[in-house]
């Protein structure tokens, strides 16, 4: 094996994955991706590829085609056509519906294990059960130092890593965090008939929680509780959760027959002070992290991470070095306010939703009631649902 690449990716989750897939074939050739985990494969897959769903915007599924996985996917995508917003224990609901679906929900699982399929094909490098240990920076190159004793040499280091590494840290990289004081429990359910296309946001006195389709049967739960409450509602069985299901989203699409094993994490809203250093650069939740209310996060990603492998593309075209920080800035110029406005809108919407006065809890009610009496704003909602607010 090389020693020394053009790019080293540290990560192999989704974004490291669909990051790869980005690159053109001959950058590709000259990139090591190192990840701890193994090797993925059915019968050991991923630890970022688990049972969570994620949402997928229209965009993202244009990029996804183009990143030749689509096909891939589509056995295993859950469209959603409808989507119902209200709050639990007041009046006041909206719909957004349309013809053309606003995106899909897969799992985890799925979509990275066919990110995988197709990365495997490509020129990259791979170095799995491997960790990094630290990074050297110089002039011309960052040293990048393994477990294994191991060390690389690269023009340009992408982190990817989901901030699980503690390498930004260490290199000296602060952060914004905004700790909610919430958790998400995530699980999924199996329905006695299938689930059409349906999505659900329900806001509760202790957060948000979403019902949303998958192929078939299987619908993903999002459900958010106060932290201090969270073992409680962990040690519920199947069937309390069947009934807590079947009492906040209804059963108009069939009993609940089935429930998965629970996940959960805990909710926060994190920025990395710098994206983008000489030789260094963060991607996904490396570089920021959201309260996932809205299921942008990918969405958001992904956006990033294609704009930065066009610029890398290009660099490397014309011969430059793809480490130098003008190329590296000019990108970060080009997703800020994309960053930004996603950002607002995720807090936004939490915090318009935390506040549980009577009065105010009335208040939404008539919003929401009024928006779905005002069709162009709900086309707006729905474009930017679809991640084209233009």
């Amino acid at each position: 094996m090389n020693s020394s690449y053009d790019i080293i990716i540290i990560g192999g989750g989704m974004v490291g994955m669909a990051f790869v897939l980005s690159l053109p074939s001959a950058l590709q050739a000259k990139t090591l991706l190192i990840d701890t985990a193994e090797q993925p494969d059915n019968a050991s897959p991923s630890p970022s590829f688990d049972d969570r769903g994620t949402a997928l915007s229209q965009t993202s599924l244009t990029l996804l085609d183009r990143l030749g996985v689509r096909s891939a996917l589509e056995p295993h995508l859950g469209y959603m056509t409808h989507i119902e917003v209200s709050q639990q224990g007041y009046w006041g609901i909206t719909h957004l519906q349309q013809d053309d679906p606003f995106g899909a929900v897969i799992n985890n699982r799925q979509l990275g294990y066919a990110l995988w399929q197709q990365a495997r094909q490509s020129a990259v490098h791979w170095r799995f059960a491997t960790g990094v240990t630290a990074l050297s920076p110089t002039a011309d190159f960052t040293t990048v130092h393994c477990t294994d004793q191991q060390a690389y040499r690269a023009k340009l280091v992408i982190l990817a890593d989901g901030g699980r590494s503690g390498l930004a840290r260490q290199m000296g990289i602060g952060e914004f965090r905004h700790a909610y004081g919430q958790s998400a429990i995530v699980f999924n359910i199996d329905r006695e008939q299938p689930v059409n296309g349906r999505a659900y946001e329900r806001f509760a006195a202790d957060g948000p929680r979403a019902l949303l389709p998958l192929s078939g049967r299987r619908q993903t739960v999002v459900w958010t509780v106060d932290t201090p409450q969270l073992n409680e509602w962990l040690n519920e069985d199947d069937t309390s959760w069947r009934h807590t299901i079947t009492d906040c989203f209804g059963s108009d699409q069939g009993a609940v027959s089935a429930v998965s094993a629970r996940q959960h994490y805990p909710l926060q809203w994190r920025r990395s002070h710098e994206t983008v250093r000489h030789r260094l650069a963060l991607i996904g939740n490396s570089a920021l992290s959201l309260h996932p209310v809205a299921g942008q996060g990918f969405n958001l990603h992904l956006r990033g991470l294609t704009a930065l492998a066009s610029h890398l593309a290009q660099a490397f075209n014309d011969d430059q070095d793809v480490g130098q920080l003008p190329h590296l800035r000019a990108w970060q110029a080009q997703i800020r306010a994309d960053q930004r406005l996603i950002e607002a809108a995720c807090h936004g919407l939490v915090s318009a939703f935390a506040l549980h006065h009577p009065m105010i809890a009335h208040a939404r009610g008539l919003a929401l009631a009024g928006l779905d009496s005002l069709p162009a704003l709900k086309s707006f909602i729905a474009r930017t649902a679809i991640g084209s607010p233009t």
